[in-house]
């Protein structure tokens, strides 16, 4: 199975699953983002309310439910290895096929100029590309945090962030979790980001003089 393929099949696992037919009528229809909730609910010691939907005990449930939570994590670290790994060949091989056409057309162009700046000094401005871009590349995690809702004030109303709280963790936030370290995170991050969005802004282009200076003899 291609990797695509394993991707595709997991994202429909997750977002669409009606359970076989072979099972009660009462779980049909469930979700793995329900199931999700049910077993926070078994973890957080309501057993009462996780096995109203399963006919089994509550303690093979909640055997059920670890198995089928570590298996999901096994899931996604595997997902997200291969995939980082065919991020990583997708950019090497970029580098290796468009860079040198690009480095070619800036020579033909008006740009020849910097280029030949770039050369002159190319030592300098590789040593000072690399000390610029390389401590302000930081700041981009904070964006992707921001995004998904975890703000300096805490996690913000109506945010993916919050609403994942809502339906998991009943509005609180476990102690020791990987929500509450993505929350720790989004806090450490500064408050301004007009000025995150400069930095980085900035830290790229001394990162591409960076590539150009290396690439230059």
């Amino acid at each position: 199975m291609s990797l695509l393929n394993g991707f595709l099949l997991f994202i429909a696992l997750v977002l669409a699953i009606p359970f076989s037919d072979g099972l009660p009528q009462r779980i049909q229809g469930l979700t793995l983002f329900s199931v999700m909730q049910k077993i926070s609910d078994c973890f957080s010691g309501n057993k009462d309310k996780c096995v109203l939907f399963l006919p089994f005990s509550k303690d093979a449930f909640v055997i059920r439910m670890k198995w089928l939570w570590n298996a999901i994590l096994g899931v996604l670290q595997w997902g997200y290895a291969n995939v980082v790994r065919y991020m990583l060949v997708i950019l090497v091989n970029w580098y290796r096929n468009t860079f040198p056409r690009v480095t070619a057309w800036l020579l033909r162009t008006d740009a020849q100029t910097i280029v030949n700046l770039v050369r002159e000094h190319r030592q300098a401005i590789l040593i000072t590309s690399l000390i610029c871009s390389i401590p302000t590349l930081r700041l981009l995690p904070g964006f992707f945090l921001a995004a998904l809702g975890f703000g300096v004030a805490g996690v913000r109303r109506g945010s993916l962030a919050a609403g994942y709280q809502r339906k998991v963790y009943g509005g609180f936030t476990p102690a020791a979790s990987w929500f509450a370290r993505m929350e720790s995170a989004g806090m450490r991050t500064t408050n301004n980001p007009v000025m995150e969005l400069v930095l980085v802004v900035f830290s790229l282009f001394a990162g591409l003089l960076a590539i150009l200076a290396w690439n230059l003899e």
